[in-house]
């Protein structure tokens, strides 16, 4: 549904009104509800982990925009079920490697193979 230029309009004031720190909020509660979660859910889960990654344990080094990321919702991609916060490296990995666990164990092999 396109919205008309007055909406648009009324639509720019109203953000232009709002604080930084309720937009940030409304963006983060937004990009959270993908996984079932909210601010409030994620913040419990990066308490129950000490602000730490779930794989590494070491906490977010990465930036963006000046300022450190949060920790990444880990999730399978099969159902969407949340099972962690990790940072950046640690979420890349995953990725690359597909989430396949014999793809981590061979890798895992491999590399205490090659570093004896």
């Amino acid at each position: 549904m396109k919205m008309s230029p007055e909406a648009v309009s009324r639509w720019r004031k109203y953000r232009a009104g709002l604080s930084e720190v309720v937009k940030a909020k409304r963006y983060r509660d937004g990009h959270l509800k993908i996984y079932g979660l909210n601010s409030e859910s994620y913040d419990v889960l990066f308490t129950a982990q000490h602000g730490l990654c779930a794989i590494c344990g070491l906490p977010e080094v990465a930036t963006m925009r000046g300022k450190v990321k949060r920790l990444a919702v880990d999730h399978r991609h099969s159902d969407d079920k949340v099972r962690g916060l990790v940072c950046s490296k640690c979420n890349t990995a995953i990725g690359l490697l597909d989430e396949d666990p014999k793809k981590f164990e061979a890798a895992m092999l491999y590399l205490e193979r090659t570093n004896a």
